[in-house]
């Protein structure tokens, strides 16, 4: 049987390019997306954000795919951002 590994180097931005993702905010949001992705069996193997974009390196399985991966966790973590209240405007990340 073969083994076949992907590895992913997904880079998304917010909405606009907006510099929402500040240091006070960064540890909540990258805590929840880590733990979320646990939760959803999804392989973060390493994230970090800047002030409008999230970088992660992901490892995808076998019945996974990219879009899929992607749009639970941008969906899910937009989401949260908005119920959580951290900022004043509406939350979004970028399309595509």
């Amino acid at each position: 049987m073969s083994y076949v590994t992907i590895w992913l180097h997904c880079v998304w931005s917010t909405k606009n390019r907006k510099s929402y993702i500040t240091k006070s905010i960064r540890p909540f949001l990258l805590s929840h997306i880590r733990e979320y992705t646990r939760e959803k069996s999804i392989n973060v193997d390493y994230i970090n954000a800047h002030n409008d974009h999230v970088h992660a390196l992901i490892r995808l399985d076998k019945d996974q795919n990219i879009a899929e991966v992607m749009k639970l966790i941008k969906g899910e973590s937009s989401c949260w951002m908005n119920k959580s209240k951290f900022l004043k405007n509406h939350f979004c990340w970028q399309d595509d």
